[in-house]
């Protein structure tokens, strides 16, 4: 069941005394989303109802605390944490009984990576400007990407650890106050680069 091997109705119809007609007894349809979990293996992320959940940030929309989350329950993977803007949950709507109430543990501190693109004028300094602007908001560069677009604009695309979204909007005001900055948003997977 928690690896995806034996289903739900399996279990459920062994652990259920049939009636006398032969047929089980079904159980009232949950309302969705469901409630479980206390307190997963993720960092800062509290699932309401229960314990000792397997968790993971979703790759495709890199939530991070301030993000309003669900979670989405997997075969063998455990519980997913995606927000609750990313089109992947859209997708995976049609089986709402595996959608989760969860949401950030304000009393947890950690870093998060997320990713972050800045247009700027090809000139000299900005780089370091822009690092130093970063660096300033107590944030960490721990990834950088810089290339020179053929209408002399810089494209700067960063990761950022950084601890929830008002330390990310901290990050990307001091950025956007950089001379010859154009433009510093956070990159989301499923979204244009540029």
């Amino acid at each position: 069941m928690g690896f995806g091997h034996v289903a739900t109705a399996q279990v459920v119809g062994r652990l259920v005394a049939p009636t006398s007609a032969g047929t089980s007894i079904q159980p009232d349809p949950v309302s969705v989303p469901k409630v479980v979990g206390t307190r997963g293996v993720e960092p800062g992320v509290q699932v309401k109802g229960g314990r000792d959940l397997l968790m993971q940030l979703s790759r495709c929309c890199n939530p991070v605390p301030g993000d309003k989350i669900l979670g989405y329950i997997t075969r063998g993977r455990g519980l997913t944490i995606h927000s609750v803007d990313c089109p992947n949950l859209e997708a995976l709507d049609y089986d709402r009984e595996r959608l989760v109430v969860v949401e950030w543990d304000t009393a947890t501190s950690s870093q998060h990576a997320v990713k972050i693109a800045v247009i700027a004028e090809d000139r000299t300094g900005v780089l370091a400007n822009v690092s130093s602007a970063i660096a300033e908001c107590d944030a960490n560069i721990s990834r950088a990407e810089i290339m020179t677009r053929e209408d002399r604009k810089a494209e700067l695309d960063f990761v950022v650890e950084i601890a929830d979204t008002s330390h990310l909007n901290r990050v990307l005001k001091a950025v956007e106050r950089v001379e010859g900055v154009i433009t510093a948003r956070r990159l989301r997977s499923w979204r244009e680069k540029s």
